[in-house]
């Protein structure tokens, strides 16, 4: 039990050890200033030779780091560390400008709102440096519509045949889950559309309740009814997936929970959610971290399921020679 007892204390100082070791080795990648500093900082953890995967898998080798890895990665991306910037680009401020023209359009035309504060941002104090050709904006300054549910909950139905009333226990990370929900009158619905109908392409964010901040971008054109503890979100040119990554790093879920209010149970008010501080890339950018983002985030998956596998194979062995060592 003394033998026991000691791995046990070697086991979790070895873990501590290399839970800092991860911290630190991935707090000099946002911390870079310069872009050789973050290439230098960038090959202490993926070795310029052998493969990327190898390279990782030697360091994040538990669930937690992987994850730290993950939030990293995301930080990385709307920082503009993620993938180099092409001076040909065309910078952020010309898309601002021509979203802006848009929903003076659609304002003109009674489709929308015009917005009340176009030029607020929340916590201007906490923004960092942007890249050249980057811009601080607003999410309401990037969107057609920044907006919640009914604040009182509409008639229902037990008839599984009309539309899902969608919740914050539907809004899962990544995606949505329909399985269990209520159902509104099709003539019902029509008339909440009338104040918000979430589409094909649209955000839906979790405003009210412990995962506040949660997201997940509706993928398929679904009739669906939301309510007052979910957030709907229509990009307007944006790319939605880099404004959805965007909305899941650190900085923005920091933003997003210190503006929340603690009542009974924490709330977003819409009027923060409109102010959160949104930095915005070129827009052929966003596509290049979009598609860097997902290719990492495959990576760390994968580094997942081979720790699972690992560690299944460990227990087994160590089961295997405990059995044998009691039988003997």
């Amino acid at each position: 039990m003394a033998l026991c007892d000691r791995l046990e204390a070697q086991k979790e100082d070895a873990a501590a050890a290399h839970e800092m070791l991860v911290k630190a080795l991935l707090g000099t990648l946002t911390q870079s200033q310069t872009a050789a500093e973050f290439q230098k900082n960038w090959l202490r953890i993926a070795s310029s030779s052998g493969s990327l995967f190898a390279s990782f898998a030697s360091l994040f080798s538990t669930e937690s780091s992987i994850d730290a890895l993950k939030q990293t990665i995301l930080q990385l991306a709307v920082m503009g560390k993620l993938v180099p910037q092409n001076p040909k680009d065309e910078p952020a401020n010309e898309l601002l400008k021509r979203i802006k023209i848009e929903k003076e359009k659609l304002v003109k035309a009674g489709k929308i709102r015009k917005d009340k504060e176009q030029s607020k941002i929340l916590d201007a104090d906490a923004l960092y440096d942007l890249p050249k050709g980057w811009e601080w904006k607003s999410l309401l300054n990037c969107s057609k519509l920044v907006t919640d549910g009914e604040h009182l909950t509409p008639e229902r139905t037990r008839d599984t045949t009309q539309v899902p009333l969608v919740t914050a226990k539907n809004v899962r990370d990544g995606y949505l889950d329909l399985g269990n929900t209520d159902f509104v009158p099709q003539k019902i619905a029509e008339k909440c559309w009338g104040r918000c109908k979430p589409e094909k392409n649209d955000i839906l964010v979790v405003s009210v309740g412990a995962t506040t901040g949660r997201l997940s971008i509706c993928k398929a054109e679904i009739d669906m009814v939301i309510v007052r503890s979910v957030t709907l979100i229509k990009p307007l040119f944006i790319n939605v997936e880099y404004l959805a990554l965007a909305l899941k790093s650190p900085f923005l879920q920091k933003m997003i929970w210190k503006g929340v209010k603690q009542n009974a149970q924490p709330c977003l008010y819409l009027s923060v959610s409109q102010a959160l501080s949104i930095p915005v890339p070129p827009l052929a950018e966003q596509s290049r971290i979009v598609a860097k983002v997902d290719e990492l985030m495959a990576l760390c998956d994968s580094l997942k399921e081979h720790l699972t596998k690992y560690n299944a194979l460990h227990e087994h062995l160590a089961t295997a020679l405990v059995e044998k060592a009691v039988t003997a």
